[in-house]
């Protein structure tokens, strides 16, 4: 290791310029006094940088860096803002450096060392789930669009099997579907409608923070009108529950989702993202979920953390 890296433990913060989650996280940093460097792409010029394998040496800029602590995102927003694939490729290649680097030390702290991304695989998280004893929705993973015409005549939802697309009804997408000899090129999640109120439970370690979110569409991301706040208590079995799924995934870093069965009023799992967007739920406790990361992220150093 090169002796003029600094030795005092530093968080690194990866990802879009663009990303309001990052930025949130940033402020809450720098407000606390932290020791702090920024790895931030888009737009315009991009950092200089530079790891070499031999001695190890990363450099930002110019500067010789060895974080204690990382945290970073795949930066979305970038393509959303442009859409050429050339945009995508590039948040890849930075968010691929910047992962690597991460895992390839193992005295770095980052959040979701063990998940090997399985935490965004929604049919593993539901199977494992529903194992656990958590309550899940009726549900299938199929392009089988000529049973699904066929099939029950309870209310039902459809939704990506991977990625972010929104929960739409049932009868919507299939009205739209390209269908040959009755598949579809591509499978999908198909479940149970549910209804509110909707719960979403933040991991951090081994801490729980559940928030109520308040929204009249089916998926309250196309709403700009949802609120949401924090939930004062969550039952403990649910809680131990959420965090033996987190611990099956290998998740330290994670949002559940969750809504309620119509029947019977009882919270039903949905999914869990390894990756949440976090800022509106951080502004919604007054920053205690961004400062739960930091600690977590700067505390003491875990075995494989």
């Amino acid at each position: 290791m090169d002796p003029s890296v600094a030795t005092e433990p530093r968080l690194l913060i990866a990802g879009g310029t663009a990303d309001p989650n990052l930025d949130r996280l940033e402020a809450r940093a720098r407000r606390r006094g932290l020791p702090l460097d920024t790895l931030r792409v888009g737009p315009g010029a991009p950092p200089r940088v530079r790891w070499d394998l031999a001695g190890d040496a990363l450099l930002i800029d110019g500067e010789p860096r060895r974080p204690a602590a990382i945290f970073l995102r795949h930066d979305v927003f970038g393509s959303m803002a442009d859409p050429r694939p050339a945009v995508a490729e590039r948040a890849l290649a930075w968010y691929t450096l910047a992962s690597g680097w991460a895992l390839a030390h193992e005295d770095a702290r980052v959040f979701n060392r063990r998940s090997r991304q399985h935490g965004a695989n929604k049919p593993l998280a539901l199977h494992l789930a529903r194992g656990l004893g958590l309550r899940v929705p009726a549900t299938a993973f199929t392009n089988d669009v000529e049973a699904l015409r066929q099939g029950a005549a309870w209310p039902r939802v459809v939704k990506p099997i991977g990625g972010g697309g929104l929960c739409e009804p049932l009868p919507e997408v299939l009205a739209r579907t390209e269908a040959r000899e009755g598949v579809a090129a591509s499978p999908a999640i198909v479940q149970q409608r549910l209804q509110a109120p909707e719960i979403r439970v933040y991991v951090v370690g081994r801490r729980l923070f559940p928030f109520r979110v308040i929204s009249e569409r089916l998926d309250y991301r196309a709403d700009d009108r949802t609120r949401v706040e924090p939930l004062d208590a969550l039952s403990r079995a649910l809680g131990r529950q959420l965090l033996a799924l987190a611990d099956r995934l290998g998740l330290d870093w994670a949002a559940a989702d969750l809504k309620t069965d119509p029947a019977d009023g009882e919270p039903c799992f949905l999914e869990i993202n390894s990756a949440p967007m976090f800022v509106a739920f951080d502004h919604a406790c007054d920053g205690r979920l961004c400062d739960a990361m930091l600690d977590w992220l700067l505390g003491p150093r875990a075995p494989g953390r």
